[in-house]
């Protein structure tokens, strides 16, 4: 596996972290956060937490299996990105209008946008 496609698994990995760690158990949020978010390995994770070196790789494989899934049932991400990619086409439409909109009304546009806190996944 190369450099970047590393990088962007563990990413994407992280995103859906951010999306679905409520639905992992306290010890795989413990060992993911530890793992992918520190950068310990998985030594340090069982030093760490007083597990074993195999409990902590099997917590781990199961919060990134789990995390997975969910993202296959319930695609928030993907949904995600689709939103992300709405407000920036009305964006793009709102820029390209702009001469002939009204400047009041291209700021409100730009509020409202602001104001869904654009979420970055």
């Amino acid at each position: 596996m190369n450099n970047s496609s590393y990088l962007e698994k563990r990413i994407n990995q992280t995103v859906l972290f951010d999306l679905y760690s409520p639905i992992l158990t306290k010890k795989q949020r413990e060992v993911f956060e530890l793992h992918e978010l520190m950068d310990l390995s998985l030594g340090e994770i069982a030093e760490k937490t007083g597990i074993s070196r195999q409990a902590a790789h099997d917590l781990l494989q199961r919060a990134i299996d789990r995390l997975t899934n969910l993202e296959h049932d319930l695609s928030f991400s993907k949904r995600v990105q689709q939103y992300e990619g709405y407000l920036e086409r009305i964006r793009e439409v709102t820029r390209s209008w702009q001469q002939e909109l009204p400047e009041s009304f291209v700021l409100q546009i730009d509020q409202i946008i602001d104001s869904l806190g654009e979420p970055h996944v």
